[in-house]
């Protein structure tokens, strides 16, 4: 029993160590392409004026 638990805790921690990562770096191109996005609309508003 013990080692059932041991061995789903292991592959819980395994998933979540890969899957942090991964979100965070998904995170990151969003956060970087929402920059993105918001500067080319600031630079068409002052190019415009």
């Amino acid at each position: 029993m013990k080692c059932k638990i041991r061995q789903s805790f292991a592959q819980k921690t395994l998933i979540f160590q890969f899957s942090v990562p991964i979100n965070l770096h998904f995170c990151e191109k969003t956060v970087n392409f929402v920059i993105a996005t918001i500067q080319k609309i600031v630079l068409k508003e002052r190019s415009s004026k």
